[in-house]
């Protein structure tokens, strides 16, 4: 193309400069606006996070399965078993380090190992899938007692509070027995075991029926002597011998056995409990799960509790402290310690 005629006309003089810094000011603004607006860690938050770390490097494995387990798990005399590594997890977040996961519905020798040396508390999901796996702790481990997450939860999402919840509200494992209809051990194996576990507790007391629990806690009766009279010298005193009759040995507490009859048959099967007064009157009746509780805030009106349950050494300790007479229940559980001021009775007596 040729040269060609052409006009130049000014509009609008800008400085770029301004528009630059108005560029500058507006990327900035949306700079500050994104990071205000992300989650930024608080000192609470950063510190629970090493916390929760630190925990996590704490977990240990056991056996040739590596078990996930807490650190104190081996030197601890008791121990919870619970199902997977997220519960040992959440119980080491609030400081319970001696957990150790079964890992399945299968249970492992290890944990069979572990529990015939230790007190083994079951600590399971409140679904079918933590039933399943107490039904065969039952079966293949020695187990004491069975704790439960509340129905439809699991251990690895319960906060502190419902854990130790959960692990007070704790039932011995006769009345899990009794509850699945499952045999207990025979006889033989259940004697080895304690003799195992007598390591860890006192030796508990064995008394065969009721009448030897009831003359081994009875008070001694005490015979008074007969004065003899003091001879004077140079006397003659003829001294007639007085025959003394013969006392058959009166049964004990048999007569005491027929009011509280008809307490017990009418809670069988209930696993409810009824706390009585001294005029052997029904003051309340409660379940077997409350009854440690009911006992606690009882202001001293009790003085005998029957149930539909197992006779635990938790049960006499605190029966004992709150200074009940009797205690009537359904079995005898594993007893270290037997107070001398309770009385204790069975159904099965």
């Amino acid at each position: 193309m040729g040269p060609c005629i052409a006009r130049i006309a000014i509009n609008r003089i800008e400085d770029v400069r301004a528009s630059k810094r108005k560029y500058v000011i507006d990327r900035a603004k949306r700079i500050l606006v994104e990071m205000f607006d992300e989650n930024i860690l608080e000192t609470e938050e950063i510190t629970e996070e090493i916390k929760q770390s630190v925990r996590v490097e704490e977990i240990t494995h056991l056996g040739k399965d590596s078990l996930p387990a807490g650190p104190n798990v081996l030197d601890s005399d008791a121990i919870l078993v619970v199902e997977g590594r997220a519960d040992v997890l959440n119980l080491l977040k609030y400081g319970i380090k001696n957990a150790v996961a079964v890992g399945g519905t299968n249970v492992p020798p290890t944990i069979a190992d572990l529990c015939a040396k230790k007190v083994v508390t079951a600590f399971t999901d409140g679904d079918r899938g933590g039933e399943l796996i107490i039904k065969e702790l039952l079966q293949v481990a020695d187990i004491d007692f069975v704790a439960r997450a509340p129905e439809g939860k699991s251990v690895e999402d319960m906060t502190q509070k419902e854990i130790v919840r959960a692990l007070r509200q704790k039932i011995p494992v006769e009345q899990v027995l009794d509850l699945y209809k499952i045999k207990s051990q025979p006889k033989k194996r259940r004697d080895l075991t304690t003799k195992r576990k007598s390591l860890i507790r006192e030796k508990p007391l064995c008394i065969k029926n009721a009448a030897e629990r009831a003359e081994a806690i009875a008070p001694r009766r005490i015979v008074p002597r007969e004065v003899m009279p003091r001879a004077v010298p140079g006397a003659t005193q003829e001294v007639e011998e007085i025959p003394i009759p013969a006392t058959a040995p009166q049964p004990v507490h048999e007569p005491e056995r027929e009011w509280f009859r008809q307490h017990v048959d009418e809670l069988d099967g209930t696993l409810s409990a009824r706390l009585m007064d001294r005029n052997h009157n029904v003051l309340r009746e409660v379940a077997v799960r409350d009854l440690a509780r009911e006992l606690k805030e009882s202001n001293g009106d009790v003085n005998g509790i029957i149930f539909d349950g197992v006779v635990t050494q938790r049960i006499l300790d605190i029966a004992a402290e709150k200074g009940l007479e009797y205690i009537i229940g359904a079995k005898l559980g594993n007893i270290a310690k037997s107070p001398v001021c309770v009385r204790v009775l069975t159904k099965e007596a």
